[in-house]
């Protein structure tokens, strides 16, 4: 018996102690996580870079035939564009900003009337150069300032009456047609251009009525 319960005492002492699953996961997540902790955070940048991808898969670079294509096709757009501007082609080819028969009235509502805003820049810049050929500091000195302040809010007010003359005209010739965004800078870039360089080209005569 004595040696009996000697045995069983031994044989408790060599009982394994059951293994956790759980503890070598934790350990192995540990080593895991010192080994990246090792190594520099990324970049953002770089993590950007690589989770890039090309907008269109397969993408190839065009042939010289193809390039030569696609270059004589936008030619051929420029020069009708160029023409359409010059009066010289339908007006389809205009660009989208002049398209419209709202923009064609309005274009042809300022090209039949003389206005002030056509000589503003010419007037300023002999208006400034003739600042250099007075005396300083002498009375005759402000008047070409006095004539720059003067045309330039003259030709301010008469643009802005002139887009609403405008604007009053168009609800009236095409009645429930909306008026196109940026009419008043339209209108206003239209007027400060001489007549002969204004594009699309004038189709109307000065005095001419409208239709």
């Amino acid at each position: 018996m004595l040696f009996g319960s000697k045995a069983s005492s031994y044989s408790l002492h060599y009982v394994s102690e059951p293994i956790n699953n759980n503890d070598q996961e934790h350990g192995s997540t540990k080593n895991r996580e010192a080994r990246q902790k090792s190594k520099p955070t990324p970049k953002r940048r770089d993590g950007q870079k690589r989770n890039e991808r090309p907008l269109v898969v397969g993408n190839r670079k065009l042939t010289k035939e193809e390039k030569a294509e696609r270059k004589k096709k936008r030619n051929e757009v420029l020069n009708k564009q160029r023409l359409a501007m010059d009066g010289k082609a339908p007006e389809r080819y205009l660009p989208e900003r002049d398209q419209g028969p709202l923009r064609k009235a309005t274009r042809d509502m300022i090209d039949t009337r003389w206005t002030l805003s056509e000589f503003l820049v010419p007037i300023m810049f002999v208006a400034f150069i003739a600042t250099f050929f007075l005396p300083r500091g002498g009375k005759l000195a402000f008047i070409p300032l006095g004539i720059i302040y003067a045309i330039f809010f003259s030709a301010m007010l008469e643009m802005f009456i002139t887009n609403r003359q405008i604007k009053s005209k168009l609800a009236e010739l095409f009645p429930g047609r909306p008026i196109p965004a940026g009419q008043g800078m339209y209108v206003a870039s239209r007027m400060m251009q001489l007549r002969p360089w204004r594009q699309p080209k004038p189709g109307i005569k000065r005095g001419e009525s409208i239709r």
